[in-house]
């Protein structure tokens, strides 16, 4: 279930990983083959690609990341996180003239819990490295479980959950601004990027 409120656990940190990649400690897979991520484990999925084309040796980047936690043996939830930064070509990463980005984190059964970021002029300067925000840092929210039955065989569930990530960049240098294309959306789940369908279990 959708559960809001804040939580006394300690600060989650995200695995650095390669563009395009995803990563979980686990290779099981549930109902359609989807993927599991392990909240005893606090298995983590991380899908970047390319926002529009380079310009000038600089290109924009937007990731789409679920996050799991156990908080004890019956208690685990998922948070959906985006990431947003510019790079060089050669993958060095650098400071956005400006972000402007979204996204939510679904489930199959209906719910969604939004994210919105913003930098850049008005909104003060982006951060020279990665910006980040997730669903528990900007509005309190997560996908909380109290039960582990049928967790990876109910594609209509709440275990069963997507992060997508949508929204513009201005590239350094040359202020040109890149989005996601229309109909660039990569499970066919719409039309924004996203991590691809996981399972959520304990």
């Amino acid at each position: 279930m959708v559960k809001f409120g804040k939580l006394a656990i300690a600060a989650l940190a995200v695995p650095a990983i390669l563009l395009g990649t995803s990563m979980s400690a686990s290779a099981a897979t549930g109902t359609d083959g989807f993927p599991v991520l392990f909240a005893s484990y606090a298995d983590t999925a991380h899908h970047c690609t390319v926002v529009g084309k380079p310009v000038d040796g600089y290109e924009g980047v937007m990731c789409a990341d679920i996050i799991t936690s156990e908080v004890n043996s019956s208690d685990y939830y998922g948070i959906g996180q985006i990431e947003v930064y510019c790079q060089t070509t050669t993958g060095v990463t650098v400071q956005c003239a400006d972000i402007d980005s979204y996204g939510d984190l679904y489930t199959a059964d209906g719910a969604g819990l939004p994210i919105e970021f913003a930098c850049g002029h008005n909104n003060g300067a982006c951060s020279s490295g990665r910006n980040t925000i997730s669903t528990l840092g900007l509005n309190d929210q997560q996908v909380w479980y109290q039960s582990n039955a049928d967790c990876s065989t109910a594609p209509d569930s709440d275990h069963d959950v997507w992060q997508e990530v949508d929204g513009d960049i201005e590239l350094p240098k040359s202020d040109a601004w890149v989005d996601l294309q229309e109909g660039g959306g990569n499970t066919g789940d719409g039309i924004e990027f996203t991590t691809g369908h996981y399972y959520i279990c304990a």
